[in-house]
């Protein structure tokens, strides 16, 4: 059986929508998902200490309001923070943020591991807005549907990712240290 963050990460990767749908729009903003990693991380270490103390990041999910497509960073409200743990009875943990005008969810546990991660050891100095501006200026101008912040094991070792998906299946990454942009398969 999946743990609930694998089944997260699936339907995000797996989002099937369509093409044209309206931006999502935010009433108010959230942090930047590099100042949220940083929150997440904390909180996961605070909550069941010691079960959860040493759990590091491996990836963050992010989605706009209602599944619909944005074209902006500010159009992400809902992340998903996916942690590997040591622990014997843990080997994932998960936190959850927003939308508006909820924060941070409750840390939970998972028996599944997350595989095909590289840790994340610090939030990206590249913010979501950053990205989004590079993937625009590489010449894709269509709604996003997801974004996923993860350094995929393989198959070569790279810097953590901005992963965008578009409809059809379609995935854009930018690359956090050299801001390369390319498809990804």
């Amino acid at each position: 059986m999946k743990s609930k963050a694998i089944a997260f990460g699936l339907a995000v990767a797996t989002l099937w929508v369509t093409p044209g749908a309206a931006p999502a729009a935010s009433a108010r903003s959230i942090p930047d998902v590099t100042v949220l990693f940083k929150r997440a991380v904390t909180l996961v270490h605070r909550t069941h200490r010691p079960t959860f103390s040493h759990a590091v990041m491996y990836e963050a999910d992010g989605l706009p309001r209602g599944n619909r497509g944005t074209t902006s960073a500010q159009g992400i409200v809902r992340w998903q923070f996916v942690l590997r743990n040591s622990g014997r009875r843990f080997h994932s943990v998960t936190v959850t943020y927003g939308p508006p005008p909820a924060g941070f969810g409750r840390v939970t546990g998972q028996p599944g591991f997350v595989l095909e991660d590289v840790v994340i050891p610090a939030a990206p100095k590249m913010t979501l807005a950053r990205a989004v501006s590079l993937l625009r200026r590489a010449g894709h101008r269509r709604s996003f549907f997801n974004v996923t912040l993860r350094n995929p094991l393989g198959p070569k070792r790279l810097n953590p990712l901005y992963i965008f998906g578009f409809p059809g299946r379609s995935f854009i990454a930018v690359d956090t240290v050299t801001g390369r942009v390319r498809p990804i398969h």
